[in-house]
């Protein structure tokens, strides 16, 4: 390749993947965002599509009907339920025994639902041993009752469908750097083709070799060099006959 070539197009590469690396690195900050948004949506409309299912065996003291139905509710939607009552006492979970479960009034995820209605939080469970992102409703009731409703999904059920994202992400990054470099690569060899010709042309007529001529019938200043380059060539064999 002539150093003109990689002269013009090494530097647009370049800038090329700079300019994807920078726009891949925003984009990946703003989907895990966008996913840990939706998926905080997703556990709020479920919180209270449980409590909704939930409602009236809890009010009327049906432990054993809110637990079957918690169980089954969980099984379904692929994630941990809870319900909390306001002093902290476990109503039912889809993963324990209740029974065996301490107060929860304490937990992060309790504590900002008692005060703004709505909690998350994301730490390691005491109970099942494994990093959980947990979203709690609270839910008033009659009599200044109230109760939490808690969802809970894995930390590493979260990161592997970010990393999916990412992978998504990465491939289109890729694919874009491999679009963008075959139009640069191309718009190059177009810029720097005419030149290269020209140079051997050049040094064909420095060799003493002046019945080459240029092939390139073009506008602006690469046609007016070949112009000039053949008349030369012409003047040069003029000169050589007649010194001859």
């Amino acid at each position: 390749r002539s150093t003109f070539f990689r002269r013009v197009f090494v530097p647009y590469l370049v800038l090329i993947l700079a300019g994807t690396i920078v726009t891949a690195t925003f984009a990946a900050s703003r989907l895990r965002s966008s996913y840990l948004d939706g998926k905080r949506q997703a556990l709020r409309e479920e919180a209270w599509l449980v409590h909704s299912l939930i409602e009236k065996d809890l009010r009327e003291g049906r432990r054993a009907a809110v637990e079957e139905r918690v169980r089954a509710i969980a099984a379904r939607l692929g994630c941990r339920i809870t319900v909390v009552a306001s002093d902290g006492a476990v109503e039912a979970d889809s993963s324990a025994d209740a029974a065996h479960m301490g107060d929860h009034r304490l937990r992060p995820e309790i504590v900002e639902a008692a005060a703004r209605g709505e909690g998350m939080s994301v730490r390691r469970s005491d109970t099942v041993h494994e990093d959980l992102a947990y979203l709690a409703i609270r839910v008033d009731g009659p009599n200044g009752r109230a109760w939490f409703v808690r969802l809970a999904v894995s930390v590493a059920l979260l990161d592997r469908e970010v990393r999916s994202l990412y992978g998504g992400l990465a491939l289109a990054a890729a694919l874009a750097i491999l679009a963008a470099g075959s139009v640069c690569y191309a718009l190059a060899r177009r810029h720097a083709l005419p030149l290269v010709d020209l140079t051997r042309l050049a040094q064909a007529y420095a060799r003493g070799e002046f019945g080459e001529r240029s092939r390139r019938r073009e506008d602006g200043e690469v046609g007016a060099l070949s112009r000039a380059l053949d008349a030369m060539a012409d003047s040069l064999v003029d000169l050589v006959s007649q010194v001859r």
